[in-house]
């Protein structure tokens, strides 16, 4: 019968809709005996959500009962509800267990191999039926109990696990299906958890471990940072296995003898490698047969010998969700802010977790201190070495495969967490053949990934934390002020004047730099033009808060290297007024744009159209703006003359001028001489703002 949310059940029917019949002849024998049945599919009422109830029936039932089929586990629903009863089951602190009632004479493997079961294919007697189906919901099994499987070396499951839903079922997909999609021969049965340090690798295989332990024969954790590490667990195997005996010298000798041992067994297991190096420091220690494998790697690269599964930080709902669990606090706005500043990795997430739990310290306040508490690890946490330390020995790995590693590494620190074009990154080491050993070197061990622009440019990431560490990293070694100056002087050389998609993939880098280091960028010879730039791009985007700090910028270097009154500095004192403009800062423009057109006058003369006719028409719009349509006239109007003359009727600054001379006749009453300026030039549109 249907139920509500949290409503107990004895037991929850799982099967096909082959057996329908019998799932009614269970549920009415087990509703007799007084047990409370939920049956998958006629029990969920028309139009409810069926993964929701059947999210809820799985929860809140005690016992699993499978009405087994040949085609059963070929349904994702049917093979969803067991994996995520087994799931619940190993978390639940109350005895549950899997049933299985045989309708087909077909074998138990996987999880269910261990399960209670009876049959009740071939026997017509109801009576009979009757007591195998009491006897199975009262978990007395035809078979004897099997011997428990070997679970060997996996570390204990991490309770504050949180997340990772479709990783999860990835992994399951790829494992234990016979014939995965889009997997190669070469590949089948391994599979690759690649990531940067801290972003969860090894928390993943352990609960896949724990998780899905009963659809292996026996599960063994074998450390694979070191070749010695992994054939030491090899050779420990290959004594469970009874392929060797523990007195055997030669460890290579009797890691080898496990992996004939497992090829020869028809039932699998699973082998879990963890942390290795790269793909060649496994590759002749990998079972051809009777094993799936499972590998944690920093490396990125696993395509020619298992598929891979790359794993990103946790999505922003499954931070938040892990912070407040991990802590016992109900504070989602506060974990969502340390989350963002954590750059949502695992690893970080954990260790704040842990000393906010400790110290009493708000979410938000180690928000602001996080760059200076990922150098220590709180005491006793799972993952002992600091985030720190583990990106840092992440880089020494890189610098070891290529020096100019180091170098490289030191650039990307001082860009902005956002995508790195690659035309940036030709600033960093000049040798190209150099400069992509090195990027492949950190690639290698996930310190950077790549990831295109949408118009498919390409680009590179950096993590926020992998940055903090590589920054105060160059600056230890001394390498800091060479990355800003070649930062700084690729910025000069490619920031272009009007190519906006440009702009916008290289703007928050140099927001970044000017935030970080404005006193070496302003030496730099052309610096100020590229804050000009910049300034009047987020001038376009409507950004005028941002804009206006690079303007004055720009406007301050321009007026020490140039002088007050050159020509130059009236551009920049041009554009910020109209910044102020569009801000709406009347006042705080004005001189701007008058002391602009005073510098014009003097410097190239009153009707030098590129400058000193912009700057008059501007000054004009906003004179007229602020309630002087007088002022704004006699300004317009000597702007239209100069524009007319050296551009003609038709240019598009001509029709500016002549439309706010227009508009100020409107605003003194004389709208015939206004209706007559706008046909003489064909203007009917508003004004647009005009840089100089």
């Amino acid at each position: 019968m249907p139920s509500g949310p949290g409503e107990r059940y004895d037991f929850f029917l799982s099967r096909r809709g082959s057996v329908a019949p019998i799932a009614r002849e269970v549920t009415e024998v087990l509703t007799e005996k007084g047990y409370r049945v939920r049956v998958q599919d006629y029990d969920i009422p028309f139009a409810a959500s069926f993964v929701e109830v059947m999210h809820e029936a799985v929860k809140n039932s005690r016992d699993l009962i499978v009405l087994f089929t040949r085609d059963y586990e070929q349904s994702p629903y049917t093979r969803k509800e067991l994996t995520s009863f087994e799931a619940e089951r190993q978390q639940s602190g109350e005895e549950r267990h899997i049933i299985v009632l045989r309708c087909e004479d077909t074998p138990l493997r996987g999880l269910l191999a261990d399960s209670v079961y009876q049959d009740i294919f071939g026997i017509e007697d109801p009576h009979e039926r009757k007591r195998r189906i009491i006897a199975a919901a009262e978990r007395q099994s035809q078979a004897a109990p099997p011997p428990p499987r070997p679970f060997i070396g996996v570390p204990p499951r991490i309770a504050s696990f949180t997340g990772r839903a479709d990783e999860l079922d990835r992994l399951d997909v790829i494992l234990t299906h016979e014939k995965p999609a889009a997997v190669t021969q070469a590949s089948v049965g391994r599979v690759a958890v690649q990531g940067m340090g801290g972003v969860g690798k090894t928390s993943l295989a352990i609960e896949y471990a724990h998780r899905f332990r009963g659809l292996y024969a026996g599960v063994c954790w074998c450390p694979a940072e070191t070749r010695t590490g992994l054939l030491s667990a090899l050779a420990g195997l290959a004594v469970t296995l009874g392929a060797a005996t523990a007195e055997e010298a030669d460890v290579q000798k009797a890691a080898k003898a496990a992996l004939r041992r497992l090829a020869e067994h028809r039932a699998t297991w699973l082998l879990i490698y963890g942390n290795v190096t790269a793909p060649d420091a496994i590759a002749d220690l990998l079972p051809s047969a009777g094993a799936r494998v499972l590998i944690t790697s920093r490396f990125s690269d696993w395509s020619e010998l298992a598929v891979e599964v790359a794993l990103d930080v946790l999505p922003p709902e499954e931070a938040v969700a892990f912070l407040q669990s991990r802590t016992g606090r109900s504070d989602a706005a506060g974990a969502g802010t340390l989350a963002e500043a954590l750059g949502r990795l695992p690893l970080a997430l954990d260790h704040a977790a842990a000393y906010c739990k400790r110290t009493q310290m708000r979410f938000a306040d180690y928000a602001t201190k996080a760059s200076s508490l990922i150098d220590a690890a709180p005491r006793g946490v799972g993952y002992p070495r600091s985030v720190a330390a583990t990106f840092d020995l992440a880089i020494t790995e890189a610098v070891a495969q290529c020096q100019a590693a180091e170098a490289l590494m030191a650039y990307l620190a001082h860009c902005a967490p956002e995508r790195i074009p690659m035309t940036l990154i030709e600033g960093a080491i000049e040798d190209e053949a150099e400069r992509l050993k090195a990027l492949a070197a950190l690639a290698e061990v996930s310190l950077v990934k790549h990831d295109p622009f949408e118009d498919t440019t390409p680009a590179v990431t950096v993590h926020r934390l992998v940055r903090a560490v590589a920054r105060a990293r160059s600056e230890a070694n001394g390498l800091a002020k060479d990355a800003i100056g070649r930062l700084i002087a690729r910025l000069v050389a490619i920031y272009p004047e009007v190519a906006w998609d440009v702009c916008s993939q290289l703007t928050p880098h140099l927001l970044a730099l000017r935030e970080a280091d404005p006193g070496n960028a302003s030496e730099v010879a052309g610096w100020p033009l590229v804050l000009e730039r910049a300034g009047y791009y987020l001038l376009e985007l409507g950004a005028y808060s941002e804009a206006v700090p690079l303007l004055r910028d720009a406007m301050a270097i321009y007026e020490s290297t140039l002088g007050p009154e050159h020509r130059v500095t009236a551009r920049t004192l041009n554009n910020l007024a109209l910044t102020l403009a569009y801000q709406g800062d009347y006042a705080g423009a004005r001189p701007l744009f008058e002391r602009a057109l005073a510098i014009c006058d003097k410097a190239l003369g009153p009707e030098h159209t590129t400058t000193t006719a912009r700057v008059c028409s501007n000054l004009a719009r906003l004179r007229l703006l602020s309630g002087d349509p007088s002022e704004a006239r006699a300004l317009g109007t000597r702007a239209l003359a100069a524009d007319d003359k050296a551009l003609g009727r038709d240019h598009a600054w001509t029709k500016d001028s002549a439309r706010v001379t227009a508009d100020a006749l409107d605003a003194l009453g004389r709208t015939e001489e206004a209706k007559a300026l706008r046909e003489r030039y064909g203007i009917t549109e508003p004004v647009k703002r005009q840089s100089s």
